[in-house]
Formats: C-alpha cells, structure tokens, sequence
C-alpha cells in the first residue's frame, strides 16, 4: 500500500510543479519588467529585498511547517504563488513588482525545505534524488510548454502570457489540496524554542557542511541570474530576434529536462567527482560568456550553465536532507536556506550592478563564484573522502 501512496504523492508534486512552470512570460521575464521601466539595477534591488525576506521569514514559517505538517504549509504556500502572480500580471511600477517579490517571500520561505522535504520523506532516503529530480525535471517540462505557448501565442502581449501563468498557479494550488499526508518526525511537534535548539544541535554536528551550504549558494545564484536574468540580454546583444530569444529559450528549457537524470550521473561519477564536474563545467561556461559575440556561441555558453544548475539542483537538496541527523528536518532545512539567502542577497546585487557597468564584468564575476564553489566542495570532500554528509 505504501508504494501506491508514495507514487501519488510523487505524482501530485510533479503534476503541480509542471503546472508552476509554465511561466508564459519567461522568454522576456527581464524585458517584462524593463518595460515597465526598471533597470537591472532595480531588478537586482527587488531580488536582493526578496531574499533579505526570505531570511526574515525562514524560521518561522520552517517551524509553522513543522507544526501544521508538510501537506497545509504546501496548500497555503502555493495559494500565495497564485495571488502573487495575479500582482505580477498588473504590475507596472517598481512598487508593484516590489510588492509582487514580497509575496514570493513568503513562498519561498515556506516552501523552502518543505516541498523536498515532503518527497524526501514520501519517497524515502534511497530514491530522494530520483524523486527530486522528477519533480525538478517537471518543473521544467511545464516550462517548456509555456515556452512553446509563448513563442506561437505571446510573443507580442506580454500582459497576456503573464495571465496565462496566474491561471496555470491557481490550478497548481488545487493540486496541493489533494496530497496525501506524510509522517512527522517527534521533533516537529516541539516547541518553537525547543526547534531551534535542535536546528543548532544539528548543524553543530556536521559543522563542515557549511563549506557544501555555501558551494551551494554560489551556484544557485549563478545559475539564476545567468540563466534567468543576463541570458536576455546577452541574446539581445549578440542579435537576437523576439522568435529566436523564444527558440533559445526553449531550447534552454529543453536542456532543464535533464535534472531528472541527476541521480544517474551522481551515481556514475560519486558525489564528490560530480560536484567538483559541475562547478568546473559552469564556471567554463560563465568563462565563455565574458567573450560571446555570436549568437551560437553564446546560446550554447547559457544552455551548459543551465545544464549545470538542474543537474546540481537535486544533488544539493539530496545532501541537505541526508545532512539532518537532530532536529526538525522543515526547521534545519529553514536554517540552510536561511543562510544561503542571506549569501544569495548580496551576491545578486553584486551581479546585478556589475551587470549595469557592463554584462562581462558580471557573468565574469558569475565565473568566479562557480571556481571558489569548486574549491569549497573540494575541501569538504577532501575532510570527507566517502561523500557521506559530516
């Protein structure tokens, strides 16, 4: 009976995650808002505020998880999603997207740890990464459909796409309602107090992992503002029409289907040779970035950061859960994204800035952070040879 519940619960995250990627807008996300008259300096002010929240709201929405279960955090994070898509969709001043990533806040903060930790715990410690990278993998399958629908219906009304995605995230919501329940750990049940002191328990008892948890928040920003932000404005720079940025971003989309065979090339290669091949092969590719003048080129240099970022995606959210040895697993999950997004907020502003002197100095920079997040995956594998989380 377990295996049937465990597919279901498999079934109904992937089905909502596919439905919360079909962001209709996301081949001209950067244009959308620069149209409205923000730069990317406004842009990477708004991100930086988004993450500042998310650090705010970390520990307690991760204990409110704890408290109400996986299941209700995930119904009342995603009807937030829908509603801050209906902001986003008549947003045109820096206020309104301001108000838009406040929103977004509240859902990251709480679906930070929850959503893996619901599958986590659903499909249990050996098939996690499959399962992430399922979900991941569905993610980006909704993507590509979105794309697709962008490139032959909304490549000239913008307001309409981002409609379409307001849509596409209510139904995503009703998904939510319908998940099974999942075991808690006892510790879920404590007190706050009682939480945190075993969120610090926690991370005291594998103190190098911080070397993993900052390793994993170089690449995350830089897969992020790479493939997300700078990728417009690096095809529009090497000449790029409206249809061929749709193209582009399909095909980038398409490369994102691939974080479902991360649990492969892990298995293949061992932790620890495919997290230093990760970063390395990203910080390659930001490398090429910095010189891409033809378009080929430059699509190619954005498709292997991505491949890079979705393959390292359920890597990451793998080891962080087999990490937690004490404490609620939502509340030490809140406490490894709290740190990374207060890292994440001031290194997307950097990039940010620097992309407004000029977008080499940035994706440059975007290289720089892969290499550090390469010697400090280096070093914590070095302290411990097997892979094993310590």
């Amino acid at each position: 009976m377990f295996w049937k519940k465990e597919g279901r619960c498999v079934a109904l995250m992937c089905l909502a995650a596919f439905l919360q990627g079909m962001v209709f807008y996301g081949p001209v996300a950067s244009l959308y808002r620069t149209q409205a008259g923000l730069s990317m300096g406004d842009i990477a002010l708004i991100e930086s505020v988004y993450y500042l929240l998310v650090v705010a709201l970390e520990l307690p929405l991760g204990a409110a998880a704890a408290r109400l279960g996986y299941k209700r955090m995930l119904a009342v994070c995603s009807a937030v999603f829908f509603l801050s898509k209906l902001v986003f969709w008549r947003a045109g001043s820096f206020g309104a997207f301001l108000a838009e990533r406040v929103m977004l806040a509240f859902v990251g903060a709480g679906l930070s740890g929850c959503d893996t930790a619901y599958l986590y715990v659903a499909a249990g410690p050996k098939r996690a990464q499959r399962a992430l990278g399922l979900y991941g993998a569905a993610g980006m399958a909704g993507l590509l459909a979105a794309t697709a629908a962008f490139t032959l219906f909304f490549s000239a009304g913008y307001r309409q796409a981002a409609l379409a995605t307001a849509v596409a995230y209510g139904l995503a919501a009703l998904c939510t309602l319908a998940l099974p329940a999942v075991p808690m750990q006892a510790e879920d049940r404590a007190a706050f107090s009682a939480q945190i002191r075993g969120m610090w328990r926690s991370l005291c008892a594998a103190p190098r992992y911080a070397l993993m948890l900052a390793a994993d928040a170089l690449v995350d920003v830089t897969g992020q503002t790479v493939t997300v932000f700078f990728s417009q404005l690096a095809y529009v720079r090497c000449g790029l029409s409206g249809a061929q940025l749709g193209a582009a971003y399909l095909g980038m989309t398409l490369v994102g289907l691939m974080q479902g065979a991360s649990y492969k090339a892990t298995r293949a290669l061992g932790r620890r040779g495919f997290g230093l091949a990760v970063c390395a092969l990203m910080a390659a590719a930001c490398g090429g970035l910095c010189f891409a003048r033809g378009p080929l080129w430059c699509v190619a240099c954005v498709w292997c950061v991505q491949l890079c970022w979705c393959l390292w995606q359920p890597f990451a959210q793998t080891m962080h859960n087999d990490s937690v040895r004490l404490g609620a697993r939502s509340v030490v999950l809140s406490g490894y994204s709290m740190a990374q997004s207060l890292a994440m907020s001031g290194l997307n502003l950097g990039l940010g800035r620097l992309a407004d002197a000029g977008l080499p100095l940035a994706f440059a920079a975007a290289g720089a952070f892969c290499m550090l997040a390469l010697v400090l995956a280096a070093l914590y594998f070095r302290q411990n040879k097997k892979g094993c989380v310590s």
